[in-house]
């Protein structure tokens, strides 16, 4: 049996990226994409935020919807950080919120591949992920920043270098990412392989 993964349409997503409007003035932005659910960890990263003490160093963007909107919603408001955290809901403009942010965050327990991760490596974006994110879902350029595991003091840390150092963002070249295990052209590349060998 021969595994695929979910393969990810890297040109078009640069397309967009590249037409989208230019980032908006604030400070530096995290993302953190996907279901609002336990899984996802999203309360970890705003533990995290809370840890700082730093109130207007960062802003963080929850893109996503799910269940647990409310309780992430009240755990904001508890740990008094609701001004530097943004609910957005669910979208189907990445390019554009890509865009818009300098870093994006994978807290998550558990991935089955986590696309958002390769997407904004291959945007430039510096991308923190937790030992949930399996390395086959990653690009090797520019190399994701994995946090060895989920303590709040951990991803604290982690934030606090963004903020002293902001990250520059750099397009990686577009041939390498092309050519990535999760990409669609190298994917129906070794498809073709596959299915040549098995005719």
């Amino acid at each position: 049996v021969t595994h695929l993964p979910g393969l990810i349409d890297f040109r078009a997503l640069r397309t967009h990226f590249v037409l989208a409007p230019p980032r908006s003035a604030g400070p530096l932005r995290i993302g953190c994409v996907g279901r609002l659910s336990a899984e996802k960890n999203q309360a970890l990263l705003l533990q995290a935020v809370a840890a700082l003490d730093a109130p207007g160093s960062l802003e963080v963007w929850l893109i996503g919807g799910g269940g647990d909107r409310a309780t992430l919603q009240a755990l904001t408001t508890q740990l008094g950080i609701g001004a530097s955290v943004r609910f957005l809901g669910e979208t189907t403009d990445m390019a554009r919120i890509y865009a818009e942010l300098d870093a994006l965050a994978v807290p998550s327990t558990w991935e089955g591949q986590c696309r958002v991760a390769a997407e904004a490596q291959s945007l430039g974006l510096t991308v923190l992920v937790s030992p949930g994110v399996p390395d086959f879902a990653l690009l090797p350029n520019p190399p994701a920043r994995r946090i060895a595991g989920w303590a709040v003091a951990d991803w604290a840390a982690a934030l606090a270098s963004l903020i002293d150092d902001p990250p520059p963002r750099r397009l990686p070249d577009a041939v390498e990412v092309d050519a990535s295990g999760v990409a669609l052209e190298a994917g129906v590349s070794r498809l073709c392989e596959i299915l040549e060998a098995a005719a």
